[in-house]
């Protein structure tokens, strides 16, 4: 997880946004075996979420579903719902629900 800390300290000093949405998602990716809090994904999540395109993309799918996770993961499912819901229509435009799998379970 230190690894993907790094990238996405550089990512973010670097302007890099798709860098750093990789990151985000690399960290989360990692943090879910752990069995830790999802809070420190959760932060790096949103903030990457934030600053992506805003436009339908394989990193957003990514991020919207693994922020919705990480909300499940807290207890949250309220609130996870709607990321969770995004990122099913965002895939559903873009391609088939097989892809869907492979683009919200692929590691980077």
């Amino acid at each position: 997880m230190i690894s993907f800390q790094s990238a996405s300290e550089s990512a973010r000093r670097q302007r890099n946004v798709l860098a750093f949405a990789k990151a985000a998602i690399g960290f989360d990716h990692a943090q879910f075996y752990t069995g830790e809090s999802p809070d420190p994904s959760m932060r790096l999540l949103t903030e990457a979420l934030s600053a992506v395109e805003k436009t339908d993309s394989h990193e957003r799918c990514q991020l919207l579903v693994r922020l919705g996770r990480a909300l499940h993961m807290r207890g949250d499912p309220e609130r996870a719902e709607p990321f969770n819901a995004d990122a099913i229509e965002m895939a559903r435009r873009c391609t088939t629900i097989a892809r869907f799998m492979k683009f919200s379970l692929s590691p980077i």
